[in-house]
């Protein structure tokens, strides 16, 4: 949270009107393949940033949530209740009416379980000398992966979204342990990524791996030495 607020600060000070902000979202929008999803997220950057239903922090949390800030503690509570306090900072920034079909204005929140997660960090996933996943993985795969997670970030529908994004995620963990297990990986390594459920409250993984949890690459040796 004390990140979320240093970096809604800076945002205010150089982006005080949040044009540069917003064009940034709706420029990765646009590299966005599927012309159909590409639409559906133009459309809800749109909505984010319009001041008529939202506060102008509103923009900088969601997307400073959704591509900057990652949290990973062993303690399942401590994730729920990090979920809870970026759920509550994000709708205080918006704008109630009175209409109560329309959920009095009030949009649903992202769901974070990509972004906030279980696990033990001082037990990193066993790999071959040298290789990161990303180094073996086929680009489909990966991109994929990084889709996937994107969609179920803005996923607002439970049945028709949300669950079908943990289905494809579920799926193309598989797909990757069989890959990685082609590719020198530890059968023990292969099973750990293919059984990470993110979507399992109770359960904290003995593992911890950002590449493959949150799709960010370590630092090289070089930035992790000074």
């Amino acid at each position: 949270m004390g990140i979320l607020h240093k970096l809604v600060y800076v945002l205010h000070k150089l982006d005080p009107k949040n044009e540069e902000w917003k064009r940034l979202q709706l420029n990765q929008a646009e590299k966005i393949p599927d012309v159909s999803i590409r639409k559906h997220v133009k459309k809800e950057i749109e909505e984010a940033f319009n001041e008529k239903n939202n506060y102008q922090d509103y923009g900088r949390k969601l997307f400073l949530i959704k591509n900057c800030i990652y949290g990973v503690d062993i303690q399942p509570i401590a994730i729920e209740i990090s979920k809870l306090r970026f759920f509550i900072s994000l709708i205080i920034d918006q704008k109630a009416n009175k209409d109560k079909k329309d959920n009095y204005g009030i949009v649903p929140l992202p769901n974070l379980e990509t972004n906030f997660v279980a696990a033990n960090t001082l037990v990193h996933l066993e790999k071959p000398e040298g290789l990161l996943i990303g180094d073996t993985l086929k680009k489909k795969l990966e991109n994929q992966l990084s889709d996937i997670r994107k969609q179920h970030f803005d996923a607002r529908t439970y049945k028709e979204k949300k669950k079908n994004c943990e289905r494809k995620i579920k799926r193309n963990a598989k797909e990757i342990s069989e890959f990685l297990l082609k590719n020198q990986f530890s059968k023990d390594s292969a099973s750990k990524i293919a059984e990470w459920n993110p979507y399992d409250r109770l359960k904290s993984a003995d593992w911890f791996d950002p590449e493959h949890m949150f799709g960010i690459s370590p630092p090289s040796p070089e930035l992790g030495s000074n």
